[in-house]
């Protein structure tokens, strides 16, 4: 903690409680110098019209030595100016409505936004990046979310591609940077965040909950986009940090055999209780419906308790240890982008293709989709043509495969001979990519060798190589080999939940391909004049 005359002070929390958009209170044990202890409450009034609210402050602190009564009472009253100004700039639904100053940008800045534009920058994009850079508040520079600056726009989703794209060039034009942000999935605490992909490691601890987690690139990695350094704010303060998890519904440390109870406001869903760090098995669940009880009662390991949107919670701590104990919001959607959307854009790619995992380092991607590309019985067309000519049509073949790849949202991982290996975020857009290829002239002419295609989804792992790049293996990979090798010229083997999974069937049908079930649970998808 930044203490008197800058000094930093380790410290111990006594105590804390905060609950979202009403209280925040902690106290602090300092082993420092100057400071024995620091007693913060920050409540939200509300004001006459009842549209708003502002902050009420109230800050104490205990010195160690005599005669240093006026210098900590001018420290004190900085402390609290900035924190007002803090607490009264964060965002939210009824906070005290302030004009906000417009922020002079650099040469630098100026310099790098001209250059984002000459590149083809969207101009309503290219407007709220801007507005953000000059408007929001300092802390809030150090991480925005893509999907946020989507926001509002008619097809977000489908919008969301060309975004990626627009911000990759303003990355590249020195606009903003990118970093790397690793999330807890039992707490949904930020643990770790990066400026490269080289700095993940295979595994993370999250310090708020002490869990300890595999790095998956698809459910605990997500891009944020951060201001250029000399525009971000040192260091935030410490409500600034309780404001900066809203997943956080409320907080309180307990004691040993410590007591408190909370007065929530909350919307229906469910809620995890999270009971403190490496004790995962005492976890609990808040359940919250409309016309529930009005009061209810947990422990850590109390399993799950039922609660009104207005009520009364109640926290006990039978235990001979603190449990810091936080209700987590477990169905609040967050807007984030995960790394493997990125990472499968190619423009990403082309322009930050530099952003790699270190060597040796083996990253999970919990959820993603392959698609195996084969062109079929090449050795014939090999004999036929000659060596010099099958290698041409064979490269003119696969630039043409990977181009409807990438227009699908897809990115190849690498070429596997006479054929490649492509992943896509979901498989909807795997599904598209292959209705393409089956039916345009990437399925070849008569004479030609002709294209099979094998689709699974599932977790698998990822490395960096030299040769390959981003190269995948496991399981997944695996199976798709399989299903392409079982997969019929012009058609497309779906293996396991796939031939389960609405939205691929129906993209499927809806292009006039007929569905056959096929042993192990796969199934074969081609068009009505292919069937053999």
């Amino acid at each position: 903690m930044l203490g008197p005359a800058g000094l930093r002070h380790r410290f111990e929390e006594a105590s804390l409680r905060w609950i979202r958009g009403q209280s925040l209170r902690f106290e602090r044990r300092i082993a420092g110098p100057l400071l024995r202890s620091v007693r913060f409450e920050a409540v939200l009034v509300g004001l006459e019209d009842g549209a708003e609210v502002r902050p009420e402050l109230t800050l104490g602190v205990d010195a160690r030595i005599r005669g240093f009564g006026g210098a900590l009472q001018l420290y004190t009253r900085g402390v609290r100016a900035g924190w007002t100004r803090e607490l009264t700039a964060i965002d939210g639904p009824g906070r005290l409505a302030t004009r906000r100053s417009r922020r002079p940008l650099d040469v630098t800045t100026q310099a790098a936004l001209v250059r984002w534009s000459d590149h083809g920058a969207r101009p309503a994009l290219h407007a709220r990046v801007e507005q953000w850079l000059r408007q929001a508040p300092a802390r809030q520079l150090d991480g925005l979310r893509p999907k946020v600056l989507v926001a509002g726009w008619a097809e977000e989703e489908e919008q969301l591609d060309v975004v990626i794209d627009d911000l990759v060039e303003a990355c590249a034009a020195g606009v903003v940077e990118l970093h790397w942000s690793v999330f807890c999935p039992r707490c949904r605490s930020d643990v770790l965040r990066v400026e490269g992909l080289n700095g993940l490691p295979e595994q993370a601890r999250c310090g708020a909950c002490g869990s300890v987690h595999a790095v998956d690139l698809a459910r605990t990695v997500e891009v944020v986009l951060a201001a250029p350094a000399w525009l971000r704010s040192a260091e935030p303060t410490c409500p600034a940090v309780a404001a900066g998890v809203p997943e956080v519904a409320a907080a309180v440390l307990l004691p040993p055999g410590g007591e408190d109870t909370m007065s929530l406001s909350l919307s229906p869903g469910r809620y995890r209780l999270v009971a403190g760090a490496g004790v995962e098995r005492l976890d609990g669940e808040l359940v919250i419906t409309e016309g529930g009880s009005s009061t209810a009662s947990w422990a850590p390991g109390g399993g799950r308790v039922h609660l009104g949107t207005q009520g009364t919670l109640s926290f006990d701590n039978p235990r001979r240890r603190r449990h810091f104990i936080r209700v987590v919001e477990c169905d609040r959607p967050i807007p984030r982008l995960s790394a493997l959307r990125m990472l499968t854009r190619p423009r990403f790619q082309a322009r930050l293709g530099g952003h790699a995992p270190a060597p040796g380092a083996i990253l999970e991607i919990g959820d993603a989709t392959l698609l195996v590309i084969d062109l079929a019985d090449t050795a014939s067309y090999f004999a036929a043509r000659g060596d010099r000519a099958g290698v041409r049509h064979l490269r003119r073949r696969l630039d043409a495969v990977v181009e409807c790849v990438e227009a699908r949202g897809g990115v190849r991982i690498k070429s596997l001979g006479d054929g490649i290996l492509a992943m896509f975020p979901d498989p909807v857009r795997a599904a598209r990519a292959a209705v393409d290829l089956l039916s345009g002239p990437e399925a070849g002419h008569a004479g030609e060798p002709a294209i099979r295609l094998g689709m699974a989804r599932g977790s698998l792992l990822t490395q960096h190589t030299d040769v390959a790049g981003l190269d995948c293996f496991g399981g997944t990979v695996a199976a798709a080999s399989l299903a392409v090798y079982r997969a019929p010229p012009l058609g497309l083997q779906l293996s396991g939940a796939l031939c389960d999974n609405d939205e691929v069937v129906d993209v499927l049908r809806s292009n006039q391909l007929v569905l056959e079930p096929m042993e192990s649970g796969r199934c074969l998808a081609r068009f009505p004049s292919v069937g053999g």
